[in-house]
């Protein structure tokens, strides 16, 4: 049964994750049936094989790191139908550990990253299709909040429709909408298979993701909390102040500066005054 759970949600991952891409904004860089190129060099170095260009990945290699690198670190012979492809795919596309922790938001459990018994047992005694629901509007609340979104936005939006729709038929109900399919030439799917794994930078404070996203390789995780609210409203706002308080305090350091300068000048010319007085 897992063996049939995993082949289901791979392939539904791979009619989005399409052929060959290296578009330039892509952070994942060269990118091979959703495979970039440092996750494959990692895997072929751990397999004891040789470097080579990621565009000649074999379907067993493709098969074998999504097994390792995702399906196995959130677990997902142990979710419900449905649930288990949502999660799967966006730790695909953003990083286990981080599909892991917005499951856990959903749930209401601790958000660690981590695929553990509570969470299980939590994904299993919730409805299948409100939970899928619910990942799926946290997990385009993400994207919406990506730096390089505005490369990428239309790509991943049409994913997220595509790849909910795929799991509420596996939860069992139909679909109303009308499918929604990638394209259909997979070397163009590059806005929706670019990777979406970043988040707005966090205070010092804040833990750190751990390998966890097609760009981390072996998929570990730790938990990043919620970043605390701003003080002020907007980017200009905060760079504004930033400008006029960095602003006033050279001013005041000039003047500082100056005025030692005076002080020292005036100092030596008395100095020098009281000495040839002296000598007359």
């Amino acid at each position: 049964m897992s063996d049939e759970k995993f082949r289901a949600c791979l392939a539904e991952t791979l009619k989005w994750e399409g052929g060959w891409s290296n578009h330039p904004k892509d952070p994942g860089g060269a990118t091979m049936k959703g495979v970039i190129q440092r996750v494959y060099d990692a895997w072929r170095e751990r397999n004891g094989q040789p470097r080579r260009s990621v565009r000649l990945i074999e379907d067993h290699e493709v098969e074998a790191i999504y097994r390792e690198n995702y399906w196995n670190i959130v677990r997902g012979d142990e979710l419900p139908h449905g649930l288990d492809l949502a999660v799967f795919d966006f730790g695909v596309n953003s990083g286990p550990a981080r599909a892991v922790r917005y499951l856990q938001k959903v749930l209401k459990v601790k958000q660690d990253g981590l695929m553990g018994p509570v969470t299980l047992k939590a994904a299993n005694d919730a409805d299948p299709l409100e939970t899928v629901k619910a990942l799926m509007a946290e997990r385009r609340k993400f994207l919406n909040q990506i730096p390089y979104r505005q490369y990428f936005i239309k790509g991943w939006m049409r994913r997220c429709d595509g790849i909910e729709q795929a799991c509420i038929v596996m939860c069992g109900m139909p679909v109303k909408e009308a499918p929604v399919a990638p394209i259909a030439d997979a070397d163009a799917q590059s806005e929706t298979q670019a990777k979406a794994d970043h988040e707005p930078k966090e205070g010092p404070s804040s833990a750190t993701v751990a390998a966890g996203g097609a760009a981390a390789g072996a998929g570990g995780a730790m938990v990043i909390p919620s970043p605390p609210e701003p003080v002020v409203q907007t980017i200009d706002a905060l760079s504004s102040w930033q400008t006029i308080i960095g602003t006033g305090s050279a001013i005041v350091a000039f003047c500082r500066d100056q005025w030692v300068a005076i002080v020292i000048t005036i100092g030596v010319i008395v100095g020098l005054t009281l000495w040839s007085r002296r000598r007359a």
